[in-house]
C-alpha cells in the first residue's frame, strides 16, 4: 500500500493564501512563518513590514539598527512599508535633534508609506527632512507640520499633500485657507487632547468652520477633546459632517485597529455622521 501513497501538498496559490491569512492575523505568527522556508519568507515579508511601529524607543532603536545591517535594498522597504508610526519620544536625557536624526535614517526606507503618523516635533527647520519627505505621497497623515517641510509653517500646496484624504492636526497653520484646497481631503480631525481649554474663537475652530463652509470634498470634520462639554463649541454650525469625540484612549490603538483591518476612529466618526444625517441634528459626542 505504501507504494501507492504519495505526500499531499496544497497547490502553491492555496498554500500562499494560507500563509498570508495567518500572517495578517498575528505578527508573531508571521515572524515564525517567515522561518519555514525561503518561499514562505517571500510571501509574508511584505505583511511583516507593512506596519512599522517605532514605539517604544527600544523598538525604534532595534529597527534602525536592522536597517544599518540589512542586505535588502531600500526599494524593498519602500514597496512594503505602508503604515508608519513614529511618535514623539522625549525624555529628560534626550536632545531635540534625536528624533530628527532618527527620521533622517528611517525615511529613505519609507517613501511608499501611505498612512503616516510623524510626531518628531522639530524645533527648527532641517532641510534634510524636506528632501526626504517631498517625494512621499501619504493618504492618511497625522503630523506636527511645523518646521517639517522646509519652512516654519506648512505649505499645503506642496505635492506632499496631493493624495491626503485623512488629515489630523493639533496646531492651526497661519494659512488655514490652503487646507480647503487639498484636492482629495475627505476626513479632517482636530486633535485637542493636550489642550486644557477650547475658546470659541480658537484658530483651529476657524479652520474647521472654513472647511465645512468651503471644501467640496469633505465628508467628516471631527474634533477630539478630553472635555465632555466639547459639543458646546461651534453651536452656529449645524452641519451633519461635524462630529465631536471624547478621547478615552490614546491615539495609537486607533492606528493599530486600522492596521489590523478593525474599526478605527474614522469609522466611528463616519457612523456618527451617518446617524446625524438621518436624524437631522447633532448627536451626543462619541467616546473612543
Amino acid at each position: 500500500m505504501s507504494e501507492h501513497m504519495s505526500t499531499f501538498a496544497f497547490p502553491s496559490d492555496i498554500e500562499r493564501l494560507i500563509f498570508e491569512c495567518a500572517s495578517r492575523d498575528d505578527t508573531q505568527t508571521a515572524l515564525r512563518l517567515a522561518l519555514v522556508s525561503r518561499r514562505a519568507q517571500c510571501w509574508v515579508e511584505s505583511i511583516i513590514y507593512r506596519f512599522v511601529n517605532l514605539y517604544p524607543a527600544r523598538t525604534k532603536n532595534a529597527f534602525i539598527q536592522s536597517l544599518e545591517v540589512t542586505t535588502k535594498p531600500s526599494s524593498f522597504y519602500n514597496r512594503c512599508i505602508k503604515i508608519l508610526f513614529l511618535p514623539f519620544c522625549r525624555t529628560f536625557k534626550r536632545e531635540w535633534g534625536d528624533d530628527i536624526e532618527t527620521a533622517v535614517k528611517l525615511l529613505p526606507y519609507c517613501q511608499g508609506a501611505e498612512y503616516v503618523f510623524l510626531w518628531i516635533s522639530p524645533d527648527y527647520v532641517d532641510m534634510r527632512l524636506k528632501d526626504l519627505l517631498i517625494n512621499m505621497r501619504p493618504k492618511r497623515l497625522d503630523a506636527d507640520l511645523m518646521n517639517l517641510l522646509g519652512a516654519t509653517q506648512p505649505d499645503f500646496s506642496l505635492p506632499f499633500f496631493d493624495n491626503v484624504t485623512h488629515l489630523v492636526i493639533s496646531q492651526a497653520p497661519k494659512n488655514c485657507i490652503a487646507i480647503r484646497a487639498l484636492p482629495h481631503l475627505s476626513h479632517f480631525l482636530i486633535d485637542w487632547i493636550d489642550k486644557n481649554v477650547m475658546p470659541d474663537d480658537c484658530n483651529l475652530l476657524k479652520v474647521a468652520a472654513d472647511l465645512l463652509s468651503h471644501s467640496e470634498t469633505l465628508k467628516v470634520c471631527a474634533i477630539r477633546y478630553v472635555d465632555a462639554n466639547v459639543d458646546t463649541v461651534l453651536p452656529e454650525l449645524q452641519d451633519g459632517r461635524l462630529v465631536f469625540i471624547i478621547a478615552v484612549i490614546d491615539w495609537f490603538p486607533h492606528w493599530l485597529s486600522f492596521a489590523r483591518g478593525e474599526l478605527d476612529i474614522w469609522a466611528y466618526a463616519e457612523a456618527a455622521v451617518t446617524k446625524q444625517t438621518q436624524q437631522g441634528g447633532r448627536i451626543e459626542p462619541i467616546r473612543c
